[in-house]
């Protein structure tokens, strides 16, 4: 486990003429009520959080001579001049037709430290490039361990690499198999020195990382009715908070386990979340994922026939392509509309299973629409062979959706007591 530092590297403050001065302005640099005199924001962030790791990305122009001046000063090691000389001279002729290649990358990245590394990315002046940054800062992966703390830094360099770098940290959240914590991400605020006594503070803007968060958990509750990861970051909050994690949690396990009675009960309950309870975060995305959620099953809820709700679910998770889920929720429609038409107890199961005998027996209407959603049902819970490929099962579904519907609607407009 280390302390690893990402930070990006421009090429200084350009002059009237458009040129780089190569050289960053020495500043009191303010973290944490602690003070740092330095030309670069990088050193003022290893020295503050004991970093044991760098990892620095830049173009080729990027003043890279600076980060071997800084770090071989900060570890105390000898400068060969020549090379310094030779490398800025090289990256201030660079241009974005250079190579991505460095002289004495190796020197440059030994005074970084151990295991410290330099990534060379392009202007991101077209897609290609662009794609290509992209790559090389998800590729960053690679040089870290488990367990490793991220300190991510986007004072300097081109503003499109800091918003690359969203994707590392989005993917090293979400995706690596690496358990890497992201413990800050710094941004060195210069134009803010003047209003600061003359210094420049360093601002944690980690919180970027916390709305995303919520962004994924609307996602997901409002496409699949998954809203474990909206409960993951209310549960820590008011108790408001906390008592809509425990209903949405209810009703997600609801959704996931296709559970009629409780998607009903639960679609209801949802408007009982209490808005002024939230926090600014919450209440801006909660809200709106559920008031979305609840008017897809508004209609369902007006709904006396049972069978004509279940099938409406089998229509939802249809829509959002939770295929299987629809195929039982469908079924099940069938069988409850059965049990409603013949005066049954829909809710007894001893009720069902004589309508699934009559539906067996071709006894009533829907017969063929259940035997061959059933047989489908079946396959696919068994992992048993069937004549459909997966494109013919989807749709399929569709078509037997809209044919179970029809029969419903048009056997609780008749009013049929017997099929």
């Amino acid at each position: 486990m280390a302390k690893v530092l990402i930070s990006c590297i421009g090429t200084g403050r350009v002059n009237n003429k458009e040129t780089s001065k190569r050289i960053y302005e020495k500043t009191f640099y303010a973290i944490d009520n602690k003070e740092y005199e330095t030309s670069f924001v990088s050193e003022a962030l290893f020295r503050h959080y004991n970093i044991e790791k760098v990892i620095l990305i830049g173009t080729v122009k990027s003043m890279w001579e600076e980060v071997y001046r800084v770090f071989s000063e900060i570890h105390s090691q000898d400068v060969d001049e020549e090379k310094l000389i030779e490398l800025g001279v090289y990256c201030e002729k660079a241009n974005s037709t250079s190579s991505l290649c460095l002289p004495y990358q190796e020197e440059v990245e030994k005074a970084m430290g151990k295991d410290s590394h330099i990534i060379l990315l392009n202007y991101g002046l077209n897609k290609s490039e662009l794609t290509n940054n992209s790559t090389h800062i998800l590729d960053i992966e690679q040089y870290l361990n488990s367990g490793d703390e991220l300190y991510i830094d986007i004072t300097h360099s081109f503003r499109s690499i800091p918003l690359y770098m969203m994707n590392l940290l989005i993917y090293m959240k979400n995706v690596s198999k690496k358990n890497i914590t992201i413990k800050h991400i710094s941004y060195g605020m210069f134009e803010a020195k003047s209003e600061y006594g003359g210094k420049t503070p360093i601002i944690d803007i980690s919180d970027i990382l916390a709305i995303n968060d919520w962004l994924v958990g609307a996602y997901s509750f409002r496409e699949f009715g998954n809203a474990y990861k909206i409960n993951e970051l209310l549960e820590n909050g008011t108790d408001g908070e906390k008592s809509a994690a425990r209903l949405l949690e209810m009703f997600s396990d609801t959704v996931n386990l296709n559970h009629m009675v409780g998607i009903r009960h639960f679609s209801q309950q949802l408007s009982s979340i209490k808005r002024d309870e939230l926090t600014p975060i919450s209440k801006q995305i909660v809200p709106q994922v559920v008031d979305s959620f609840r008017k897809e099953f508004s209609s369902l809820l007006l709904d006396s026939s049972n069978a004509l709700f279940q099938l409406k679910v089998a229509k939802w998770h249809n829509n959002h392509k939770n295929y299987a889920s629809a195929y039982m929720a469908l079924l099940e429609a069938i069988i409850t509309h059965t049990c409603e038409c013949k005066k049954m107890n829909w809710e007894d199961f001893s009720e069902r299973e004589q309508a699934k005998d009559l539906l067996r027996k071709n006894k009533v209407n829907l017969s063929q629409e259940y035997k061959k959603i059933n047989d489908v049902r079946n396959k696919l819970v068994h992992a048993g062979k069937t004549n459909k490929d997966v494109s013919d099962m989807i749709t399929y579904l569709e078509s037997a959706i809209t044919t179970i519907e029809k029969q419903i609607i048009y056997d609780l407009t008749h009013k049929k007591k017997t099929l």
